[in-house]
Formats: structure tokens, sequence, C-alpha cells
């Protein structure tokens, strides 16, 4: 079981991707926006995982990440980035993300809410296994 913070601002996709993470076994803290999460990590930083869209409202979901990578408790707390359809962000992802992006994990135009969970797992997998 993992303590995910999950950010986004779309309320319908949160709630479907917040049953699909109780589903299993993990427990699922939201926000609704960067400052919101930033919030969440200052008076609860005991996150697993982080999973945070590129487009929220006032600081955007790339700024958060860098948040968390310098300022926060949880610099070494796997990070998620996702965009959905219709999002125009392209990213060369030949090697690895960019340097303005610190995420493990970054899915272009999410179709199926359930590679969030995929994704998750595997980065805690892999931060297991270091």
């Amino acid at each position: 079981m993992a303590k995910v913070l999950y950010v986004d601002a779309d309320d319908e996709r949160t709630q479907g991707v917040r049953a699909l993470f109780a589903r299993g076994g993990h427990v699922v803290t939201t926000a609704t926006s960067a400052e919101r999460a930033m919030l969440h990590v200052e008076r609860d930083g005991d996150f697993n995982a982080i999973v945070v869209h590129l487009i929220l409202p006032g600081i955007d979901g790339a700024e958060l990440c860098r948040w968390l990578q310098r300022w926060s408790s949880l610099a070494s707390v796997p990070r998620v980035a996702f965009t959905t359809a219709g999002v125009r962000l392209r990213l060369d992802l030949a090697e690895r993300l960019p340097r303005w992006l610190p995420a493990d994990v970054y899915i272009h135009a999410l179709e199926d809410p359930q590679q969030l969970v995929e994704a998750v797992q595997s980065a805690l997998c892999r931060a297991e296994q270091q």
C-alpha cells in the first residue's frame, strides 16, 4: 500500500483515478492546484509517490515538480507527470526527460487512467530496488 498525492484540476478524472488507486490498496490525497499540493506536502510530507498533471491553474505541474525536488522533504519520492489529449506539449524523450521537468515518468496524452497506477507501481518498485 502506498500513499499517493494526486494533483489534477479535473474533478471527474480525479475521482476515477482515486478509485483505481483505491482498488489497488493505495491511499490517495488529492489537490486541484499546485498551491494546494504544496500545502498537503507541508502539512503531511509522508507520501510514497506523487502524480501531477502538467496543466494546472496558477503554478503549473512542471514548476510543482521542481519545487518538490528542490525545496520539499519529498525530493527522492517518485513523481509521475502527465498530460491529456489535446495538450500540445511535445518532449524529445530520446534519452531522458528535459531538465525543466524533474519527474521519473512522463505520460503524454493519457488515454487510460490505469496507466497512472501502473507508472506509480513501476516507479515504487524501482525506488525500492535502489
